[in-house]
């Protein structure tokens, strides 16, 4: 039964085309959490940021859904599988159009130089946009009931999550 639920979450999300990824924590690489945003584009090395990604993973509860926003407006959902170490992430998604009052002001308030515009802003072309909040809400919900029951979870929300 366990893998008719995860096949059936996978191709829900496959369908629309919506990223997903299940893995077991701790993991020894998470560029594909951001499709290599934080490594390949800011240089951020692995060996800082795997620590404190494994740490979270770690510490997620299950019968949880962590919807998590990190600083740079990508948005992720994940959930615990009750019955292992493994963890289903949804995401990365933006919920906003990316224009350029979008751009200033995630420039400007994060301090990013100018030669990291053009890059990110081509990363960002790539991130799947829902412009239905609710959509995705609603897969998740679908999903959590699947996986640990109808109303058998707590939803949590974090803001700057990494």
């Amino acid at each position: 039964m366990e893998q008719i639920i995860k096949d059936f979450v996978k191709e829900m999300f496959a369908i629309s085309k919506i990223p997903h990824h299940e893995f077991a924590a701790p993991c020894s690489n998470y560029e594909w959490l951001d499709f290599g945003f934080r490594t390949k584009i800011l240089g951020i090395s692995n060996s800082r940021l795997n620590p404190l990604l494994n740490r979270r993973f770690m510490e997620l509860p299950s019968h949880t859904i962590l919807y998590c926003t990190d600083i740079f407006q990508f948005h992720y959902i994940f959930m615990r599988n009750p019955d292992s170490d493994h963890i289903y992430c949804i995401g990365p998604v933006i919920y906003e159009r990316t224009g350029a009052s979008f751009y200033d002001e995630l420039f400007d308030s994060l301090h990013i130089p100018k030669e990291l515009w053009e890059p990110i802003r081509s990363h960002y072309s790539n991130v799947k946009y829902i412009p239905y909040l609710g959509m995705l809400d609603d897969f998740t919900s679908l999903c959590a009931n699947r996986i640990f029951g109808k109303g058998n979870y707590t939803i949590r929300h974090k803001y700057e999550c990494f």
